[in-house]
């Protein structure tokens, strides 16, 4: 073949690959990201605990109300076996029963998945289905909204993790400088839409040993409201 159909034949190829290439990126910029976790909402006509007849979450298959580690254990096994590197933490308590709340049409029931994504939930319900009143139930994935992430340091600086992002920090900044560069990272990490509540605190003391230096941030993701029920991420 001469130079120039090679080259002909060069370029056909390369718009080709453009042309398959470009819908699966707009495609893949609208799907939810899961930075946080994965929430499976359970969908039932009819609420499944009567009222004042005790707590939803009793009636959850035992696995998932004593038997976190056998779900964590099903969960890293599948990611192994997809060849992820990033097992889950079962000391974390990455899995927690969510709400039940009325919706147009009857009931929904939440289990957070924290740090972890669809696939993970698939992988779960695998080894251990929905039985009782939620077998059979339709269910659906949504983003986790609200994350929780903390570190403190007897010294003067500390290093918050977030996601695997290592941020370093250290009481050399002013508190407002602090702020402004945590929030900063932070928008990097989860976008300009995310909202935090940020908080940075400082001790010394002259007669009771080493200080204290913490710092937290609350992340809420798409038009999440606090939380006060202990759930984190």
């Amino acid at each position: 073949m001469s130079k120039a159909g090679t080259l002909t034949l060069i370029m056909a190829i390369a718009a080709a690959l453009l042309c398959c290439a470009a819908p699966l990126t707009a495609a893949r910029a609208d799907q939810p990201q899961y930075l946080l976790g994965t929430t499976l909402v359970l969908k039932s006509p009819t609420q499944l605990a009567a009222p004042n007849s005790g707590y939803w979450g009793d009636l959850l298959p035992l696995e998932y109300r004593f038997g976190l580690c056998y779900i964590v254990d099903a969960i890293n096994a599948a990611r192994q076996a997809r060849g992820e590197k990033v097992l889950i933490d079962v000391t974390k308590y990455p899995i927690n029963v969510g709400t039940e709340t009325s919706v147009e049409g009857g009931w929904e029931y939440t289990i957070d998945f924290l740090g972890m994504q669809p696939a993970d939930i698939d992988a779960a319900l695998a080894k251990f289905p929905m039985s009782g009143p939620f077998a059979g139930l339709a269910h659906d994935y949504r983003e986790v909204g609200n994350g929780y992430f903390n570190a403190d340091s007897t010294g003067d600086s500390l290093t918050l993790d977030v996601l695997g992002h290592q941020i370093p920090l250290s009481t050399g900044e002013t508190v407002a400088a602090l702020r402004e560069k945590l929030e900063g990272q932070l928008k990097a990490i989860f976008g300009d839409a995310a909202r935090f509540d940020i908080s940075v605190s400082t001790y010394s003391s002259a007669y009771y040993g080493p200080g204290n230096f913490s710092v937290s941030a609350s992340v809420y993701l798409n038009g999440a409201q606090p939380q006060y029920n202990g759930e984190g991420g």
